[in-house]
C-alpha cells in the first residue's frame, strides 16, 4: 500500500502530454511516403516543434510519444533535439497499419503509462496558444472553420459540448482541433476499450468515439 501511494504521487508529479506519431499519415499523400507526418516542415519548423512549444512554459511536463510508422526517425529527431531538455517516454505501437489498427488502438497501448489526467494532442494539430494546465474537468479544444469535410466537429450549448460529430457533418459550432484535456482518464480508457473489443477492425476508432460514450 505504501509503495502504491508513492507510485501514485509520482504519476501526478508530471502533467502528461500524449502525442500520437504512430500513424502512416495517409491523408497527406506522397508527403509522408518517406517521412512521418509529425516531422513535416511548416515554415522553418516541424509540426512536432510547434506542438512542443505549446508546453515549454509549464514545469514538470512529461511528453509521451507513440511511435510506429517510421518510428526510428521520429525517435532519433526527438532525442537529437530534445533529449536533454524534456522528460520523454516512447511507446512503440506494434500494429499501426492494417487490420486492428486505429488511433483508438494506439491510445489504448498508452493506458498502463497514464495513471492521471492528461492532455491528448494529435501530432498534426498546430495552434499558437499557450495552455493553462489548471483544469478541473474534461475539455475539448475547438476552432472556427467553414469546412468540416476533413475534421470532426462539435455542437456546443452554454459552453458545454453536447455532441461530437464525425467528419462531414453540416451541423456544428466548432471544428475539433485534435486536442483534449482528459480529466476522467479511467472512464476514457474503459469506454475506448469496450468500443475496440466490440469492433477491432473499425479503422476510424478514435478519441471522439470514447468522448461520445
Amino acid at each position: 500500500s505504501y509503495i502504491n501511494n508513492i507510485k501514485k504521487c509520482l504519476y501526478y508529479l508530471y502533467m502528461k502530454i500524449l502525442i500520437t506519431t504512430s500513424g502512416i499519415g495517409s491523408r497527406l499523400g506522397n508527403i509522408t511516403d518517406y517521412n512521418n507526418k509529425s516531422l513535416v516542415r511548416i515554415g522553418n519548423k516541424c509540426a512536432l516543434d510547434y506542438i512542443i512549444d505549446n508546453y515549454k512554459h509549464i514545469e514538470n511536463v512529461e511528453f509521451i510519444f507513440t511511435i510506429g510508422y517510421l518510428g526510428d526517425i521520429v525517435k532519433q529527431y526527438i532525442n537529437l533535439v530534445y533529449k536533454d531538455k524534456l522528460n520523454i517516454t516512447f511507446i512503440e505501437i506494434d500494429n499501426y497499419k492494417g487490420n486492428g489498427s486505429s488511433l483508438g488502438y494506439s491510445l489504448l497501448q498508452t493506458k498502463k503509462y497514464i495513471k492521471s489526467p492528461f492532455i491528448f494532442h494529435c501530432c498534426d494539430s498546430i495552434v499558437f496558444d499557450k495552455f493553462d494546465i489548471n483544469f478541473k474537468s474534461n475539455i475539448i479544444f475547438g476552432s472556427i472553420h467553414n469546412d468540416s469535410t476533413q475534421y470532426s466537429s462539435v455542437i456546443v450549448n452554454n459552453n458545454k459540448v453536447k455532441q461530437i460529430n464525425e467528419k462531414g457533418s453540416e451541423n456544428y459550432d466548432y471544428i475539433y482541433c485534435g486536442i483534449a484535456y482528459i480529466h476522467d482518464y479511467n472512464i476514457f480508457f474503459e469506454k475506448l476499450k469496450q468500443l475496440y473489443i466490440k469492433n477491432k477492425n473499425f479503422r476510424s476508432l478514435s478519441d471522439i468515439h470514447s468522448f461520445n460514450e
